[in-house]
């Protein structure tokens, strides 16, 4: 009847292969004349993206209904090619997303069609925006597919991504290399559990990018930041992704605040924020810009010339505009903690007199004109050296808020009531480790009134897969994203992820009274035994011992199963985390001791945060 009367389908026709594909039918000579029509007039030079997404449609119903292998291939691969703001008028790309997601159609077919398109003589043949729109609907259609979310199968395309890169940088197209750059540290980013994944990104993607961004701005004949950093108050400009209320804003704002409340730091310093405004991963929220402006500092958008061109703006345009803003405004100290795109060129290109990396969890990053590192994180035996400080945390806002108890008693209410709950808050990519997922089923094996919950996004396909041959399927849960600040009440013991650590989460939870545990390398004991930390913890003794009869005793548990009380949640190998684990679940007592312990470090480290930091900033 449709095409009878010399229709086409409507978009969600596409829906129909889910049925259609299940069946093997006749060869029908009608459809197979409307597939040699699109074929042939797909990409005439006077035919709109929008046009070519209802004959796309159109192909891929008289395909499906003659029963083509190559339909959803043909139908996948062409969609990839259309400007992605063109048919967005319709939603198109979030439809393939649902259907996608609602379809029996394997993350790795899907990667097959993505190779092809990323073969670089293909590649290559296409123009700009057709390049563009191959990586912007594999970032904004496929990646939004719930059984695809961050799966760990991705990073299979690397290969790919990194050749492309390097071709871009081999043809002089800066602005396309920039974006690669971009997309690969995204992708990669939220796969990489290891610093030697790190290594290997620093190696083959940072350093490789900022020696052609130096030499791009070189020959370009860009200004000069100013010589040396001020005599009198000195200009801090901190360069970020997009102010998001994530891990890493929660420890910068926490910062912020904290600086900005003592009186020698604002004598001499001020802050600025230069925002990148990744909008292709979000917007900036308006509440964290209200946070942060609240305290007196100013926010520069970086991205404002460049919201209408959307999600094919350059980001050489936008590296430009951040650094000639950054060079007019007279930084002198900039700071920046990511490995994008943005941040290689205005690092390579000098914007300040002093640069400094500050990491978050990768201590792998080491490009030139980077003229110090620190962290606020425990790393330790890297090849490089890092100044440390502590974060004074806001506490209040960022880990203890309000919540409803009612609200609180409702969540736990969906799981078994007499059960002890372990689990982790945050991206399950850390949860998606072989050896962590087999701990957690002995340690589920010895303690049978234990289930585990792992909330967060990503990686949940793989996950129930491994858990199921692990036995431990039927009690273990992956609720999605949730209230950290409910959940955290909910889950009576954190059992931290390894080889990758929990971040910010974890300190959420254990400011809620919490206990965990985590497994830590050889590195990391030594220095938690180190002269400079035994120092520290025993000032934090003294205070525990002249404190409360509660702090006192606390102490002396500790002690009782671990040689130090700062070793009280360290366990040295599997074995110990699976004994520990279970003298965690089956001792309140030892859990309450810890949590005090980890809790009086709080606000050791709130006391001698300011100072620190400001002595990693000028050291």
């Amino acid at each position: 009847i449709l095409i009878a009367n010399a229709d086409v389908p409507e978009n969600n026709y596409i829906y129909l292969y889910n049925y259609y594909s299940l069946c093997e039918l006749d060869i029908d000579p009608r459809y197979e004349a409307y597939e040699q029509f699109v074929d042939q007039n797909l990409y005439g030079a006077d035919v709109s993206d929008m046009e070519r997404m209802f004959l796309i449609v159109l192909r891929f119903f008289a395909a499906m209904a003659n029963s083509k292998k190559d339909a959803f291939e043909k139908f996948l691969s062409s969609s990839m090619r259309l400007n992605l703001i063109e048919v967005g008028s319709v939603s198109f790309s979030e439809l393939v997303s649902h259907f996608i997601d609602d379809s029996s159609v394997a993350l790795e077919d899907v990667l097959k069609i993505v190779e092809k398109l990323l073969d670089k003589e293909f590649y290559f043949s296409l123009d700009k925006t057709q390049r563009r729109s191959i990586f912007n609907w594999s970032l904004h259609s496929l990646w939004l597919v719930e059984r695809y979310f961050n799966h760990p199968s991705w990073v299979s395309l690397y290969p790919k991504w990194k050749d492309i890169f390097y071709e871009h940088i081999a043809r002089d197209e800066c602005d396309e290399a920039m974006y690669v750059h971009f997309y690969i540290y995204h992708k990669m980013g939220n796969s990489f559990q290891t610093q030697a994944e790190w290594k290997m990104f620093n190696d083959e993607i940072d350093r490789p990018a900022s020696e052609y961004y130096r030499g791009w701005c070189e020959r370009a004949s860009l200004p000069k930041c100013k010589a040396a950093v001020s005599d009198g108050k000195k200009i801090i400009g901190f360069l970020w992704d997009r102010l998001v209320m994530n891990s890493p804003f929660k420890v910068a704002y926490s910062l912020w605040k904290a600086l900005y409340s003592n009186p020698d730091f604002r004598a001499n310093y001020e802050i600025k924020i230069y925002s990148m405004s990744y909008f292709e991963k979000s917007l900036n929220d308006g509440e964290c810009l209200n946070m942060v402006e609240n305290l007196g500092i100013e926010v520069f958008d970086g991205a404002v010339p460049f919201y209408d061109d959307g999600l094919y703006h350059s980001h050489l345009s936008k590296a430009l505009y951040i650094r000639q803003k950054m060079i007019e405004d007279g930084v002198d100290i900039m700071i920046h903690g990511s490995c994008y795109d943005i941040n290689d060129f205005l690092v390579s290109s000098r914007v300040a007199p002093r640069q400094i990396f500050w990491s978050h969890g990768n201590h792998e990053y080491d490009v030139k004109e980077i003229d110090k590192k620190i962290t606020h994180c425990g790393l330790q035996g890297c090849a490089y050296d890092f100044e440390s400080f502590t974060v004074p945390m806001d506490v209040e806002t960022f880990y203890t808020p309000y919540r409803d108890p009612r609200l609180i008693e409702q969540e736990r209410a969906k799981y078994p009531k007499d059960a002890f709950i372990l689990g982790v808050i945050g991206r399950l990519v850390k949860v998606d480790s072989d050896e962590y997922l087999q701990t957690i089923a002995e340690i589920m094996r010895q303690n049978p009134n234990t289930i585990f919950i792992a909330a967060g996004s990503g990686n949940m396909e793989s996950i129930r897969a491994k858990v199921e041959k692990l036995g431990i399927s039927d009690r273990f849960y992956m609720p999605g994203w949730v209230d950290a600040h409910v959940y955290g009440h909910i889950i009576d013991l954190c059992l931290n992820t390894f080889p990758l650590s929990q971040g910010e989460s974890l300190n959420e939870y254990y400011n809620k009274g919490k206990s965990f545990i985590g497994l830590y390398d050889k590195t990391d004991i030594d220095f938690a035994k180190s002269e400079r930390v035994m120092s520290i913890v025993k000032d934090i003794e003294k205070e525990l011992l002249g404190g409360s009869k509660e702090e006192i005793e606390a102490v002396a548990y500790i002690k009782k199963f671990a040689e130090s009380i700062n070793l009280g949640f360290v366990c040295k190998n599997n074995e110990e985390y699976v004994s520990r684990a279970s003298l965690l679940i089956n001792d309140a007592k030892a859990r309450e001791s810890i949590s005090l312990y980890l809790r009086k470090v709080n606000k050791y480290n709130n006391r001698t945060g300011i100072k620190n930091f400001m002595t990693a900033l000028e050291g």
